[in-house]
């Protein structure tokens, strides 16, 4: 019989498969990620996997939209420091610098926008 998960380490195994994905998504690319792989680094089961998300492209799609959305944060703080050209400056380069960091968001952007 399958054991439940306490509330705290739901948290912690959905954090902990969140941060596996990216660091492998980064590292092989999405074809080479497995959610095999990726249980087997947090200690899950495979059928454990699917409590916490829908699919592997879940999971990849709530990583990649995390990401973004850290930075977007990141680059309006910079922009509310400094209300001038300088500061719009500053968030560019550092968006550019987290998405250089974080290439799978880059890979995904791309294709997105090709024609």
């Amino acid at each position: 019989m399958a054991r439940s998960f306490t509330e705290r380490e739901k948290e912690n195994i959905k954090r902990s498969l969140q941060e596996a994905c990216k660091q492998s998504w980064t590292q092989y690319g999405y074809k080479k990620t497995s959610v095999d792989d990726l249980c087997r680094q947090v200690g899950i089961s495979k059928g454990a996997f699917y409590l916490f998300f829908e699919s592997k492209e879940s999971l990849f799609c709530e990583v990649l939209c995390s990401v973004q959305e850290q930075i977007c944060s990141a680059a309006l703080e910079v922009i509310e420091r400094h209300k001038d050209r300088y500061g719009v400056a500053k968030a560019l380069k550092l968006i550019y610098r987290e998405y250089d960091k974080n290439n799978f968001c880059t890979i995904r952007i791309v294709r997105t926008l090709q024609f």
